[in-house]
């Protein structure tokens, strides 16, 4: 009984890391940000950005700044809670003049995160749809420490 209390415990505290109880900045997404050059700036400690993908093609970049750190900086992506929208999400390194696709990952149900080395280099974040559908509802994206 112990045991199991100490387990619902632990995922109770993890749940309400996920969740928060929101970002201490938020921005949302300006136009066009659909290319590396025109990239939004990313999500920060603690902050998030929202946004919408309006159109089967219509692509969403954030720049993450360089930053030296141990481990992968994370980030978690809440889309709309339209079961049948899902996203791409890609994170991208710049090395010289190209960009090089290093992760990629799809939401599953909306939800979804990823991580972004912490190697000093600029890294890109690009979200897009996944299935070709889209939703007015948007999506918030956060830095997630």
């Amino acid at each position: 009984m112990l045991k199991y209390k100490k387990a619902l415990l632990t995922a109770s505290a993890a749940l309400a890391l996920f969740l928060g109880t929101g970002a201490a900045y938020a921005a949302h997404e300006t136009e066009p940000n659909d290319t590396p050059q025109t990239a939004n700036p990313g999500p920060t400690f603690f902050s998030e950005v929202s946004g919408a993908i309006s159109s089967p093609t219509d692509l969403d970049y954030y720049k993450i700044d360089a930053f030296d750190y141990p481990s992968a900086r994370p980030y978690i992506f809440f889309g709309s809670n339209s079961s049948d929208v899902e996203y791409e999400l890609h994170v991208y390194e710049k090395n010289g003049n190209d960009y090089t696709l290093i992760r990629k990952n799809t939401t599953q149900s909306g939800l979804g995160g990823i991580g972004v080395p912490g190697n000093g280099k600029e890294h890109y974040i690009l979200i897009k749809s996944a299935n070709g559908r889209f939703t007015s509802k948007g999506y918030v994206f956060r830095h997630f420490t």
